[in-house]
């Protein structure tokens, strides 16, 4: 035949082929030259997922937020502005710092219903402040349980989640200054190994735990924040992309199968 199909191949991976023919008696001919083709990315993971959006879609007030196990979730943008497909967010000043973000609306409480849980998001910073939140959640000003993704400097990535029984896990990494440029973070807090992960573009830079151990369920967030702190208002200056929570522990690979699904979107 002068046709193959190949199958079983992974996602976004570049592929190299080279023929060689043969006639009735079974002579060989010399191989071809080299030919290579790169397979499409596979979308994100969508096990588990619990809310999705993605700012392209965002049309004002109601953005586009998709959100499997609680339909009256939807987020409200304070003076947000979009910028092409994607959302700037900007604070007034690092003294105070109250600027513009997104958040959950009141009636969107949210209730993972598992010790572990997943954030995924791309973001990209025009200059870093002394902290720069990027997402946060608690549930009120008590903050008795929350989450959050933090650079406390430029360089410094802090990850955190506490439960209802003051059980928390945390882990803080030196990464490269991420102005400038587009990135996918991820935070995985996996109760049932007691490990914080965190991910740039698709892989690992941080394992480990500073706390203890979560022992009850992670739930309850009311208001989540996109951009900036719940409790003390300080954020981030820059644009913010996709955003995917999952109530479950993403593998690393499931952490990769989501950046490359969207690279290419963020100019990746």
């Amino acid at each position: 035949g002068t046709t193959y199909d190949d199958t079983g191949l992974d996602d976004d991976t570049e592929y190299t082929y080279k023929v060689q023919a043969f006639d009735g008696v079974g002579n060989l001919s010399p191989f071809s030259n080299e030919a290579s083709a790169t397979t499409e990315a596979g979308g994100i993971v969508t096990e588990n997922l619990f809310a999705q959006w993605e700012p392209a879609n965002w049309n004002g007030i109601d953005a586009n937020w998709v959100a499997t196990n609680n339909s009256e979730l939807s987020l409200e943008n304070v003076e947000a502005v979009k910028e092409g497909d994607y959302i700037r967010l900007t604070l007034e000043n690092e003294d105070e710092p109250a600027g513009t973000c997104f958040r959950s609306t009141g009636a969107g409480q949210l209730s993972l219903g598992s010790n572990s849980v997943s954030v995924s998001f791309f973001v990209k910073f025009d200059a870093m402040n002394s902290s720069n939140y990027v997402f946060d959640a608690s549930n009120g000003d008590t903050a008795t349980t929350g989450l959050n993704l933090v650079f406390t400097d430029a360089t410094t990535l802090q990850a955190y989640v506490k439960d209802q029984s003051e059980g928390f896990l945390s882990t803080t990494v030196t990464t490269s200054n991420p102005s400038g440029a587009w990135h996918q973070f991820a935070m995985v807090a996996n109760k049932d190994t007691s490990t914080m992960k965190i991910y740039r573009d698709g892989v690992e830079i941080a394992s480990g735990n500073d706390g203890t151990s979560l022992a009850d369920v992670v739930e309850s967030y009311n208001p989540w924040m996109y951009g900036r702190s719940v409790l003390n208002d300080f954020g981030m200056n820059g644009l913010i992309g996709q955003l995917l929570v999952y109530n479950k522990a993403l593998t690393g690979a499931e952490v990769l199968q989501n950046f490359n699904a969207s690279k290419a979107y963020y100019g990746l």
